[in-house]
């Protein structure tokens, strides 16, 4: 059971392996530092790093939102296109978090042998996973409309 999310995706491009890279600069604006609050009026839609054959984004977001994937991906050129494997992850401070509401489950459970306080932690950490599954469907959106992505039958990928 994976209790952390995290998810790995492999997607097809009948853009050539340039044109993908072009896309992706033309998207992303390059780090500039740690701040969240550095990219708030970013124009862009990503804030990251592209590179020949890979990437690692995440999305521009405006307000607060801890929730925020990041995408780590290489491109590879295809007989058809590109190839473009993607891991998708929280923010490490989301990770930590979520490290920290387990082990609290845990720990409730040990010391009070009750279930009602690991039911209460397991509640936050589900609300927790579904609030990045949303900005993990969202991101996954907006890559599939910028790269074209099929999955390998032809069929944009979901």
């Amino acid at each position: 059971m994976i209790l952390l999310p995290y998810k790995k995706i492999i997607s097809y491009s009948e853009l050539d392996i340039n044109t993908i890279i072009k896309i992706l600069n033309e998207k992303t604006e390059p780090y500039s530092g740690f701040w969240f609050g550095n990219y708030i009026k970013s124009s862009m839609s990503y804030v990251g790093r592209v590179s020949n054959q890979s990437f690692d984004i995440r999305p521009v977001f405006r307000g607060r939102n801890s929730f925020i994937p990041v995408v780590r991906g290489n491109i590879k050129a295809d007989e058809n296109g590109t190839v473009i494997r993607m891991t998708i992850r929280p923010l490490w401070g989301f990770t930590i978090f979520i490290l920290l509401v387990i082990g609290l489950a845990i720990f409730s459970f040990i010391k009070s042998h009750s279930i009602s306080g690991v039911f209460v932690v397991f509640v936050v950490y589900i609300i927790m996973i579904f609030l990045f599954n949303v900005e993990y469907l969202k991101m996954k959106a907006s890559l599939k409309k910028y790269l074209l992505l099929k999955d390998r039958d032809g069929n944009v990928s979901k």
